[in-house]
């Protein structure tokens, strides 16, 4: 599949029984844009070559069997809107130069894996296209990169359930538009910042549990919206009254 078809555009074969590694072939596909494979039992690496196909859009690779690393010859890729491996066993760290020039991202999922090292503060150059950054579940480790409140279109900032330490940086408070924050799980220190009830008009959850958070629950937590649906702030040494 794709050797002699250079005007293949779209390879669709996801919610399958499949097996087996994804075939080289595909990288003759020069036209590709999308290649969505997910939820299959594919395993395997995922092949250098795919760095090749530069017009890709969609790679959607999540709910399979892979393994080994994030290739750096995906950096290569700079038109990515959607680009997702959840569901695996990629290790290794994420690469800093698969954000350069990635102006269109607008969702990021590499949750549940075994990804391991820092977040990039390359993700920061994406800017406001990125939608969804979802990387719970996994081992990375470092501080929360401050300039994420740079990237103003964010709705879904999930890093949860990882070794996550420092505090909660105020500057992620410029991203308005944050539906769900959830950052439990991690060893994050210090107080919530209290931008975090005002800024986020349209906040539907907040998980901050699991954590080594102190101070108390600001009483301007009571200007959330109606939209607003799960506050999970268990097992921190949180004091003071409840609001």
């Amino acid at each position: 599949l794709g050797r002699g078809q250079p005007v293949l555009n779209t390879v669709s074969l996801e919610d399958n029984r499949l097996e087996g590694a994804i075939p080289e072939s595909l990288c003759h596909a020069l036209s590709l844009a999308y290649m969505l494979l997910y939820d299959n039992e594919l395993y395997g690496t995922i092949p250098e070559c795919v760095g090749n196909l530069t017009e890709l859009l969609y790679l959607e690779l999540d709910l399979n069997e892979l393994d080994g690393t994030i290739p750096e010859s995906l950096c290569n890729l700079t038109d990515f809107i959607f680009f997702t491996l959840s569901g695996n066993h990629i290790s290794g760290t994420i690469p800093a130069c698969l954000f350069n020039d990635l102006t269109s991202l607008k969702y990021l999922s590499l949750h549940d894996n075994e990804l391991y090292g820092t977040i990039p503060e390359t993700i920061c150059t994406v800017g406001n296209s990125l939608v969804n950054l979802v990387l719970f579940q996994n081992e990375l480790t470092g501080t929360i990169p401050t300039c994420i409140g740079d990237l103003g279109g964010l709705k879904f900032l999930e890093l949860g359930n990882n070794e996550l330490h420092g505090t909660i940086p105020e500057s992620l408070c410029k991203s308005p538009n944050i539906q769900r924050f959830a950052l439990y799980g991690n060893v994050l220190s210090g107080t919530i910042p209290s931008c975090i009830y005002t800024n986020f008009s349209e906040l539907d959850h907040l998980q901050l549990d699991m954590n080594e958070l102190v101070g108390t629950i600001s009483d301007s937590i009571c200007g959330l919206g109606d939209s607003f649906t799960s506050l999970e702030l268990a097992v921190n040494p949180l004091s003071g009254t409840i609001p």
